[in-house]
């Protein structure tokens, strides 16, 4: 061999066989000709590196060879299934033109693969090496590595496994599953490139999915969708796994060249409404406030599965006489409190006090105020209570039925259009007819017939329109009728109504209500609200009767901005305007009947507030805000600075009809989880009852508004995450009470005095304290205490004396298990002061014109007396049952059980000559339903 120079050293060179060499690799030996040189690794492409090593020899080419032409080894498939990887060694003799004249196999790895790797290097070629500028011959020892690095890097990811995973019985989407694939048979895809653990491990690499433990994993998205990639096509294992849920397993078969999809069903551990809730408190702005979430109210006993209706189950709020769907805040009469849905006057928060007038399953909270409230709200001297009405879910069309000894319902939800969802429910009432049924079945227990009816629907649409802001749109409606029937008696006029033997009561509106919120920028933002509504009610008897016609005019508008996280500014503008028709007729003392009627007539509240929440420090919250409400429909001199009582010492009365208030609030966390709380301001309202105090021959149209000042203490105790205890003393003065006249001014009424006067007066104060365990695992309940005092002064004696609506001691203890195979039960128990009555002490027998005579009582000092105190358990068994498409529930709301044991007075009702009296308590119902949830 020409100019052959042969040293006596090693020159290792190792290819990787997944990889083929670029053409521009050269293998560096600049380090010269020493006797003993440390290998060198060089990488001359990817996957390709060569080692150099001086052997014995003391001198070396001055330029090692370099490969230039790579030539790839046959890998056989079978070898690379079988993970058969590892290096063949190799002698190759490069000669001065770089070709390899010859190659011998030095260390042996299977035969198949030493011949593959020879006949590779044969076809090498190599920048040769060079002594000074001559080309000599070398020999090197040449490393070619058989790795499944190629094929790995050749796989790409195709969708060959998809599914969904749903709630079972709702079919809601469930997200953040955990979706494992298991592989049974590791040797039934005889198609795959790799062995079977190196194949996993290489598509556990795919975006989406990764490898643990020789299962190939991924997780459901928001949809509930979750995907797998190039599978191997074999029998699997598929779990899916989340909390709250129970463990899902099933096998699936995948083909060669398939690609499947499926839908799993999940069942939960529990099905509770009230579920999903979030430990802790929220923070709180005002200072007297409950809210609950509508999902842990529904099962409370009692309540007939309606969430308005734990209000009565509240701190501050009375026992409402049976049959009425009065609301008692803090010992003031219904009309003192007002009632809102979204911002806009609700006029009839109850059916009857058995169902509230909006679906509950369209509520997603409850804001109740017993007093202290922020000047958002105005027009009421006592409470406010608002429900908020949720948005439909954009998941799918769902709804459910409801059927049973109360009412038949159904309520529907989903998607209108992309950015568009819907809400839409009807109700009708059953009890009425079942009722008389039991009346008529035990004849000699009732004196009266009662009947009771409504019905109420609801279409809610919300839109999103991006910057543009969220839009909604809401038709509400309702109906309630109620009648009494005296079968054996008859009294007043059939002039009045042409009925003498029934008193009854007809309550019937519908509205619409628009809104629009958006948020301009981080720190502005505006809510907007237009309500238009008609009212229609009726009350008729032989005593007299009411009829009235009204149209409503609501606009709110909240314009907020952000000034910092301390400090944010409200200005807010709440007008609402009426026209009312307005007919009232009345017997006289000669049976004549007296009518009276107004058409058009104006009422109103016109309003405009501001508030500041101010936070000095992380621990102290202060709220001041000023409101003017003005009344259109009253005719004097309203106040011109806010009145925290009757002024004396200056003349207050020069401004429009209307009245301005102050309100404040702050709240002190002193210590963590300990809060101290107060409020006071002024509140004022049109004279009530609305319209007929006004009247000018039933009233007194100059009636001024009335006016209250309430002041609340409060202390809050976070115990822990699922314990809080919150404590409140208030005192509510009001004045300007209409009044009626008493016995001794009714000669001046007769002489065209007015009937009502302005002096009245009343007082209201008391202890509340609540400790309340919020829904845990399995439990939820709470304790609530009420020790009030309700008065009116009474201008005959000179003195004050108990309100009919006075209630010393209210005390509610309820609470509520889930229990296994998606049970529940809870109990309510109920115990109250007697509310006070006026006792007859004697009986009058006046003769009549005809030679007979007639009865009448002689009573005794008002509300001297009380009634017995009343006691109320309540226990309510819930039970679903969950198929794959629907839940089916069942529910048992037993109320008045303790009617077995003792019978808890309501009214009295005496004998003709008032020898002897009838009792009449709250027979035990049985409140059965049945939903079904697709």
């Amino acid at each position: 061999m020409k100019n052959f120079f042969f040293v006596a050293f090693n020159v290792i060179i190792t290819a990787f066989a997944a990889s083929p060499l670029a053409s521009d690799v050269a293998v560096d030996m600049s380090d010269g000709l020493v006797v003993e040189v440390e290998a060198v690794e060089q990488q001359n492409g990817p996957g390709d590196t060569t080692a150099v090593k001086d052997d014995l020899q003391p001198l070396m080419p001055d330029v090692m060879p370099s490969l230039a032409k790579f030539v790839k080894a046959d890998y056989p498939p079978a070898l690379i299934r079988d993970n058969i990887t590892g290096t063949v060694t190799l002698e190759l003799l490069v000669n001065e033109t770089g070709n390899v004249d010859s190659v011998k196999v030095v260390g042996s790895l299977r035969p198949v693969l030493d011949s593959a790797a020879a006949a590779a290097c044969r076809g090498f070629i190599f920048e040769p090496a060079r002594t000074g500028n001559t080309a000599v011959a070398v020999l090197l020892l040449y490393e070619y590595r058989f790795t499944l690095d190629e094929t790995i890097d050749s796989l790409r990811p195709g969708c060959n496994f998809s599914g969904i995973c749903v709630e079972r019985g709702t079919r809601r989407p469930v997200a953040d599953v955990v979706v494992s694939v298991a592989f049974s048979d590791s040797l039934c895809d005889t198609s795959l490139v790799l062995p079977f653990g190196a194949y996993l491990g290489a598509i556990g690499s795919f975006p989406g999915q990764h490898y643990d433990e020789g299962r190939i994993v991924t997780t459901t998205d928001s949809q509930g969708v979750f995907r797998f990639y190039s599978l191997p096509a074999c029998s699997i294992i598929v779990s899916a796994a989340i909390p709250g849920f129970e463990q899902f397993e099933t096998g699936e078969r995948i083909g060669r060249g398939d690609s499947i999809s499926v839908k799993y069903v999940l069942e939960r551990f529990s099905y509770s409404e009230y579920e999903v809730l979030v430990y802790g408190k929220a923070k709180e702005k005002e200072v007297a406030r409950h809210q609950l979430s509508i999902g842990e109210v529904r099962k409370v006993p009692g309540l007939g599965g309606d969430a308005v209706k734990v209000l009565q189950a509240l701190p501050g709020v009375s026992r409402p006489v049976m049959g009425s769907g009065e609301i008692v805040v803090r010992g003031a009469p219904t009309a003192d409190s007002r009632f809102f849905i979204d911002g806009m006057e609700l006029p009839v928060l109850y059916h009857f006090g058995m169902k509230s007038t909006f679906n509950s399953e369209a509520l997603s909270a409850i804001d109740f105020y017993p007093g202290g409230f922020g000047t958002r709200y105005g027009g009421a001297i006592a409470g406010i209570a608002e429900i908020q009405s949720r948005t439909g879910t954009n998941e799918r069309i769902k709804g459910l039925a409801e059927f049973s000894t109360l009412d038949g319902s159904f309520f529907v939800e989903g998607p209108a259009h992309d950015s568009v969802t819907f809400i839409a429910s009807a109700r009708r009432s059953v009890i009425g007819e079942l009722i008389r049924g039991i009346f008529k079945l035990f004849p000699d227990q009732f004196p009266f017939t009662l009947y009771p009816f409504y019905w109420d629907y609801l279409l809610k649409a919300n839109a999103s329109a991006g910057r543009a802001g969220k839009f909604s749109l809401m038709f509400f409606g309702s109906r309630d009728s109620m009648s009494f029937i005296f079968p054996e008696t008859r009294f007043g006029s059939d002039a009045i109504t042409g009925f003498a033997d029934r008193i009854g009561t007809n309550t019937t509106f519908h509205m619409a209500v628009a809104g629009w919120d958006v948020e301009m920028n981080e720190q502005w933002k505006n809510s907007a609200r237009y309500q238009l509504m008609n009212i229609h009610y009726l009350f008729s008897s032989p005593f007299g009767m009411t009829l009235e016609d009204i149209w409503v005019n609501h606009i709110r508008d909240e314009l907020t901005h952000n000034f910092s996280d301390r400090l944010t500014l409200t200005l807010g503008v709440d007008a609402q305007w009426s026209l009312a028709d307005v007919r009232f007729a009345s017997p006289t003392g000669t049976n004549a009947i007296e009518r009276d009627t107004i058409d058009n007539w104006r009422f109103g509240d016109i309003a405009a507030y501001i508030n500041l929440i101010w936070k000095p420090h992380d621990r102290v919250q202060i709220i001041p805000g000023l409101r003017y409400d003005y009344y259109p429909e009253l005719i004097y001199n309203g106040s011109v600075v806010p009145a925290f009582w009757d002024y004396r010492s200056f003349d207050n009365h020069r401004g429009f009809s209307g009245e301005p208030s102050l309100r404040l609030s702050c709240r002190y966390e002193f210590i963590d989880r300990h809060t101290a709380k107060m409020a006071l301001g002024t509140y004022n309202q049109t004279p009530e009852p609305m319209g007929m105090v006004l009247m000018e021959d039933f009233g007194n149209p100059e009636m001024p508004s009335t006016k209250a000042a309430q002041y609340v203490i409060g202390y809050e105790w976070q115990i822990n995450d699922l314990f809080n205890l919150d404590c409140q003393a208030y005192y509510n003065k009001q004045w300007n009470i209409p009044d009626f006249v008493t016995s001794d001014e009714m000669a001046s009424v007769i002489d065209g005095g007015d009937v009502y006067k302005d002096n009245g007066l009343g007082r209201m104060y008391g202890l509340e304290i609540m400790l309340r365990r919020r829904q845990s695992e399995r439990f939820f309940g709470w304790v609530a205490y009420t020790l009030s005092r309700s008065e009116r002064f009474i201008r005959s004696t000179d003195e004050w004396a108990h309100y009919y609506l006075d209630e010393t001691h209210n005390l509610q203890v309820l609470g509520s298990w889930k229990l296994r195979r998606n049970w529940e039960a809870g109990f309510r128990l109920h115990y109250v002061t007697g509310k006070p009555k006026t006792a007859v002490v004697d009986i009058v027998e006046l003769e009549n014109n005809q030679g007979g005579s007639s009865i009448m009582p002689v009573y005794g000092e008002a509300n001297s007396s009380r009634f017995d105190p009343f006691f109320q358990l309540d226990v309510r068994v819930d039970k679903k049952f969950v198929f794959d498409n629907l839940i089916l529930s069942v529910f048992w709301d037993l109320q008045y059980i303790s009617w077995l044991v003792y019978k808890s007075p309501e009214y009295e009702i005496y004998n003709y000559d008032y020898t002897d009296k009838m009792v009449v308590s709250n027979f035990p119902g049985i409140a059965v339903g049945l939903k079904v949830e697709f």
